[in-house]
């Protein structure tokens, strides 16, 4: 009996470590870093993410190490290959004659799962800044600018220059994605893959509705109060685009996980049918807009449509039944996504900072396409007071204002 009972108490005991966690094999630092490496394979990507925090994989390696292996457990989930997006950004291949911003936008803007890339791209963002700060002790406003300098190169650490690298090359994606977000459906046909229609042109401008409906909710963004305006006047052949405030212009808290991330204004944008569509119904379409305070007025990204608490998703927007063009939170929950930081701050900024990584000719060659790119955003806007500036160094810096004529190009 004696003998009985003790195996029944072992029995218990052996239950309970398996129950607690505590025989888990990826428990151990080196036992973790490889499940790690096996889910990243595997493409296991919350699994990995699970990983990543626990305190073995912790011990494991350097926290640089750790938050590249995040920062690649979020591209992964978010439905982007590494090896595609090299072939595309590096690739000395052009098709001629083609516009350079258009072919990021084409063969990365509809690359990613939806709902869900953009934000899972900012997120690999957030882990890239942060596997920079364990040996580069900058601040985080200055820390990607400052740490990704051909001058600091010998004092960061293979996992910091690839974090450097990493930032830049996805850069390009997160651009190409919020246009690809912004215009919708009309995408295909604003890059002139598919022939415009009454569909995608319903005022016969010649321009896809959903450039048009973007560029005057970009014209809206200095308007705070105004109880309308008409972005493109009609004519006999052209029909009118107009907007009008949501909600009698009040705005609207969006939370996310019970905490309040940005209070937003609402506009519809009306597209009123051309003499070539005279026989269909005025378009409209809904836009979130993020005021001016601490930040700058801006063009909010949203990804499909959702409620206030933006983790219940609905349908398509209709403010009259709550619901709502999705706005995407930041990694920290600080702000929204914005053309400010998905468009403009990447593709000014951030995409260059995978330069100093790469060999003279494709740094050369990066930096060239980033340029053409940046200049052609802006061309549509020359001469006008909304024209683009300059950066110190010389390259172009795009301006939110340029874009409202580049989408109506």
């Amino acid at each position: 009996m004696d003998v009985l009972r003790f195996l029944q108490r072992a029995s218990l005991i052996a239950v309970l470590f398996i129950l607690s966690g505590c025989l888990q094999d990826d428990r151990s630092p080196a036992a973790c870093d490889h499940a790690l490496s096996q889910a990243l394979d595997e493409g296991d990507w919350n699994r990995a993410l699970e990983l990543a925090d626990r305190r073995g994989c912790r011990r494991a390696m350097t926290e640089s190490q750790r938050q590249l292996d995040r920062g690649a457990a979020f591209i992964g989930r978010g439905g982007y290959d590494l090896t595609e997006m090299i072939r595309v950004v590096l690739s000395d291949e052009e098709d001629e004659g083609e516009r350079t911003e258009l072919r990021f936008v084409r063969l990365l803007g509809t690359l990613g799962v939806s709902p869900g890339a953009l934000r899972d791209l900012d997120l690999s963002l957030q882990a890239h800044q942060q596997a920079l700060t364990e040996e580069a002790e900058l601040s985080p406003e200055t820390l990607l600018q400052q740490a990704c300098r051909a001058s600091n190169r010998e004092d960061l650490s293979d996992a910091q220059q690839d974090a450097c690298f990493l930032v830049g090359l996805f850069a390009h994606a997160r651009f190409s994605k919020a246009i690809s977000l912004i215009l919708g459906d009309d995408l295909n046909a604003w890059i002139g893959d598919d022939e415009l229609s009454c569909r995608t042109d319903r005022n016969s401008s010649g321009v896809a509705d959903g450039a048009e409906i973007t560029a005057c909710a970009i014209a809206a963004l200095g308007q705070s109060g105004s109880s309308g305006a008409t972005c493109q006047p009609g004519s006999s052949s052209r029909g009118a685009v107009r907007w009008e405030p949501v909600w009698d212009g009040e705005r609207i808290a969006f939370r996310v996980d019970g905490e309040t991330f940005a209070r937003l204004r609402g506009v519809r944008v009306v597209v009123e049918p051309g003499d070539q569509c005279s026989g269909h119904a005025p378009k409209h379409r809904y836009r979130m807009l993020r005021p001016s305070g601490q930040r700058e007025a801006s063009l909010v990204v949203a990804d499909g449509a959702c409620r206030r608490n933006v983790e219940n998703r609905c349908e398509s927007p209709d403010p009259g039944s709550d619901c709502w063009p999705c706005p995407v939170p930041r990694a920290d929950g600080s702000d929204t996504l914005t053309l400010s930081n998905t468009l403009l701050s990447p593709l000014n900024r951030e995409a260059e900072l995978m330069l100093f990584v790469l060999p003279g000719v494709e740094s050369e060659r990066v930096s060239q396409r980033l340029e053409t790119s940046r200049q052609r955003l802006c061309e549509p806007a020359e001469g006008t007071d909304k024209a683009c500036g300059r950066r110190e160094d010389g390259a172009t810096q795009v301006d939110q204002r340029a874009l409202e004529a580049y989408f109506r190009r």
